[in-house]
């Protein structure tokens, strides 16, 4: 297997405007991250259907939006937009992850 290119982080945000965030991250956030050589792989939004498969358990009562980006090699974490604290309720949750041997990510 080869070598893992870097780390990967992934950013939960607290939006202040949860309806109006995707566009925010869209024309200001993802144009800040490319710009800083992170450009986010993929960004998930809270779903607001209800969840009808009890076995898999779920926060309820939040709306998140969360990204996914590959961190350069040598770099720790990721450089917020000041956009993202401007417009959050509460400083984002950040998870680095490394991806496992047999992972497609490497």
């Amino acid at each position: 297997m080869a070598a893992a290119s870097g780390l990967f982080e992934i950013v939960v945000a607290y939006p202040d405007d949860p309806a109006e965030f995707p566009d925010v991250f869209r024309q200001e956030i993802t144009p800040a991250l490319a710009e800083a050589g992170t450009p986010p792989l993929a960004s998930f939004r809270t779903s607001l259907r209800r969840n009808d498969y009890p076995r898999l358990p779920i926060r309820e009562g939040e709306q998140v939006f969360a990204w996914l980006t590959r961190l350069p090699p040598g770099h720790e974490r990721l450089p917020l937009p000041p956009a993202l604290t401007e417009r959050s309720s509460r400083p984002p949750d950040r998870l680095r992850l490394a991806p496992t041997p047999r992972s497609w990510l490497r």
